[in-house]
């Protein structure tokens, strides 16, 4: 169910492009150290997405955006992820820390059962080789959720 029109996602995938350009990894590179910042990033990135879309943030020791890709795909509800490849994407690019992000296409961004079994999978994957998850954020209609905001990623925070 696309809650955009025509008009309204061609401006989306342009302001997309704006911000990609703009957020070449360097001294200009995006900077992603809040939740606040990394949702409003995925909230464009995500949120008009018809089909779920499972992405990744991959950030230097800085929180800077290196690289950000759209890793996996699924259907209008659910997506298959590879935990060792967003692992081994990490290492590749020498990520520091990761943002995974993903959309709900029916416009709730609740986390299901799911949402919560992957989020714990990648964060001890990446606990074993020192990347840090910093967040799994999960894009609605017009709402995110962050899992370090609500305190489910590592506990409450202060």
């Amino acid at each position: 169910m696309n809650y955009f029109s025509e008009s309204q996602l061609k401006v989306l995938e342009e302001a997309m492009t704006i911000l990609e350009e703009a957020a070449q990894y360097g001294s200009n590179a995006l900077l992603l150290n809040n939740p606040a910042t990394a949702s409003s990033y995925f909230m464009m990135r995500l949120a008009h997405r018809e089909q779920e879309v499972f992405a990744v943030a991959f950030l230097d020791a800085k929180n800077r955006l290196i690289e950000c890709r759209d890793m996996f795909f699924g259907t209008v509800d659910s997506s298959r992820i590879y935990i060792r490849e967003v692992i081994r994407t990490a290492l590749l690019l020498n990520a520091r820390s990761i943002i995974a992000a993903h959309n709900h296409p029916s416009g709730d961004p609740e986390p299901s059962e799911q949402d919560m079994k992957i989020t714990e999978d990648l964060k001890k994957a990446c606990l074993l080789l020192d990347i840090r998850l910093l967040d799994h954020i999960v894009v609605g209609c017009n709402r995110v959720v962050s899992l370090t905001k609500e305190g489910l990623l590592y506990g409450a925070v202060a």
